[in-house]
């Protein structure tokens, strides 16, 4: 299991018009963005301020950003539980 998923292949402006909308906007938009028939269709694309992206596009970036945000918890959980093995050590010294 990778730790971290590749980076999305999408443009700087793509990646930086995601980045200032933030996670829960940008699953808002995946979320109310329908294809009229299934309403599950990852080609559904739509105007994201000057530009046209796809769910796609987010569904990729938000899962990009999901597996960062699950390495950082495994780093606190790795650390927090060094930081309980240190005083433990230093308990019994």
């Amino acid at each position: 299991m990778a730790l971290l998923r590749p980076k999305p292949k999408l443009s700087p402006e793509v990646m930086k018009e995601f980045e200032l909308r933030g996670v829960d906007a940008m699953r808002a938009i995946a979320a109310n963005s329908t294809d009229g028939f299934s309403g599950t269709s990852r080609k559904v694309s739509f105007d994201l301020g000057n530009m046209r992206v796809t769910r796609e596009q987010i569904e990729d970036w938000l899962n990009w950003k999901a597996s960062i945000e699950a390495l950082w918890i495994r780093i606190g959980v790795v650390a927090a539980t060094i930081a309980a093995l240190f005083s433990l050590i230093a308990l019994f010294k």
